[in-house]
């Protein structure tokens, strides 16, 4: 509560794990703000008006705090008890203030942020709290709303945007959240330059002295037993994503109903160490010796781009009849993902001939490394936006030549075919990850969903489903001739079998 109190340094972000008691601290803040601001306006937002109202947050201020609050008898007292508007249908009250008059509070909602311009833009309020942060996935509606803090008659400093979060398990250190609170708000101004290209990074410096954080963990909840902190461990015992999210309140990306949770193993399937300060040369995943050849996978658009280099190898197992046989094995080296921002084509491919050029440097054959680059069917039928040229022409000419695409299969059930050939190849342990190199695909392993609607489909919207084609592109299109042996082995010995019991009606699935 003292630090929400009235100061320029008033974007307040509450972070930490469910049962923290974030949100009651909230509450709290939302009746200190009312009593002591003159003619204050707050103003309480959820996605749904029926998750503030049924045993939610606006149903525990107006029923359990505010009345906490005035019997305690200092002065507070209801002006107006919780009513719905009759024009708007917006729950709604009234408190007494230490100005002598009152303070309004109500409840908004925000089910689709495409409105929040049209929903909030021309109001003003003195507060507004944002319950549950972490599911309005897009930086415009913070950028709104804060432009709503503008009560004619009160400072800036005593204005105040105070929201409560849990991490975002399906973006992690990519949510908008993470970007804002953790990285811009500690940037120095080299720093700010790269976050913000195009702007001069000493404009950031208001915001960035604005925003607060203030950390939660399940220990700042003082009511929870010893016996209820260690029944919470032993739930997210079995993963460590989830401890670290849901016990100690860290960003990390761990979605229990995204599309490879049970097969993605970051323990395994990701290889080497992150680059830090105190690691600044880190273990790093290679190319086998005496590679010559090495793949690149594209996905290019006008705001979202992602490039993955790989490398197919192989390794020898037994088969049913235990006789050795060669199965590929896909090393994802690098990438390059840009999502949700507008980017320059040119500077783009250079960066990524840059990387093919590194990796070229790695493996000992500068200038004579094979390259087998991958992307889907729309690079040779849409034109860049503003251009008459196609995609696959201009990342040519931006290439120097060095990338001249091939392109990738796609048609009807093409992504259902990738999903499960991606699933399949990390069930069976036959594809790794970069650790340093690869924060965009291993954050798709382990957050991008199917579609609610269409079982063969990404999560309409989803920023992973760029570094998903990136990467399934080339191998659907690389293991296509193995792929096609094994189901082809598969047909033989089944039509063997149907030949002794004809009655037998057997279907193949890749």
């Amino acid at each position: 509560m003292e630090a929400c109190q009235p100061s320029n340094q008033n974007l307040v972000l509450l972070n930490g794990p469910r049962w923290a008691s974030k949100t009651f601290s909230c509450h709290h803040i939302v009746c200190d703000h009312a009593w002591n601001t003159d003619r204050g306006n707050v103003c309480l937002l959820t996605v749904t008006q029926s998750v503030g109202v049924d045993s939610g947050v606006w149903q525990h201020l107006t029923e359990i705090f505010l009345p906490e609050w005035i019997q305690a008898d200092f002065g507070m007292k209801w002006v107006r008890e919780p009513y719905v508007q009759n024009t708007t249908k917006k729950p709604c009250c009234e408190v007494s203030n230490i100005f002598g008059n009152k303070t309004r509070i109500s409840l908004e909602s925000l089910r689709n942020e495409d409105e929040v311009e049209a929903r909030f833009k021309g109001k003003g309020y003195s507060m507004i709290w944002v319950n549950e942060l972490s599911k309005f996935k897009k930086r415009k509606t913070f950028d709104t709303l804060k432009q709503q803090l503008r009560m004619p008659h009160l400072p800036e400093n005593q204005h105040l945007f105070l929201a409560d979060t849990n991490p975002d398990l399906d973006l992690g250190a990519q949510s908008w959240i993470y970007q804002l609170w953790y990285e811009t708000r500690t940037a120095d101004l080299e720093r700010l330059q790269a976050m913000y290209p195009g702007t001069d990074p000493k404009d950031l410096v208001p915001l960035q002295r604005a925003l607060k954080l203030i950390e939660f963990s399940v220990d700042d909840n003082l009511s929870l037993s010893d016996e209820k902190k260690a029944q919470l461990r032993a739930d997210f015992a079995h993963d460590e994503d989830l401890m670290a999210a849901y016990y100690h309140g860290r960003w990390v990306t761990a979605s229990t109903d995204a599309l490879f949770y049970k097969v993605f193993r970051p323990q395994f399937h990701c290889v080497g160490e992150i680059e830090m300060a105190t690691n600044p040369e880190p273990d790093t995943m290679v190319p086998e010796e005496n590679c010559f050849e090495l793949i690149l996978g594209l996905d290019p658009g006008a705001t979202n781009c992602a490039a993955t280099i790989l490398e197919k190898t192989f390794r020898i197992e037994k088969d049913i009849e235990g006789k050795d046989k060669e199965v590929p094995v896909v090393k994802v080296l690098d990438e390059l993902v840009v999502v949700g921002q507008d980017f320059d084509l040119v500077d783009y491919v250079e960066e990524l001939v840059d990387k093919m050029e590194f990796w070229e440097q790695v493996i000992g054959r500068p200038g004579k490394t094979i390259w087998r680059p991958w992307s889907d069917r729309s690079a040779f039928d849409m034109k860049v936006p503003f251009s008459d040229r196609y995609w696959h022409q201009h990342i040519f000419q931006a290439s120097g030549g060095k990338i001249s695409l091939m392109a990738a299969e796609r048609g009807k059930g093409s992504v259902k075919a990738r999903i499960d050939l991606f699933r399949k190849l990390l069930y069976e342990d036959r594809i790794f990850f970069s650790k340093r190199f690869c924060q965009n695909c291993i954050q798709m392993c382990k957050s991008i969903k199917r579609d609610r609607n269409f079982e063969e489909k990404i999560q309409k919207g989803s920023i992973h489903k760029h570094a998903f084609d990136a990467v399934t592109y080339p191998i659907a299109s690389e293991l296509f001739d193995e792929l096609n042996r094994e189901i082809m082995l598969k047909i033989r010995n089944l039509r063997a079998d149907t030949r002794k019991d004809k009655t037998t009606l057997v279907t193949v699935s890749l």
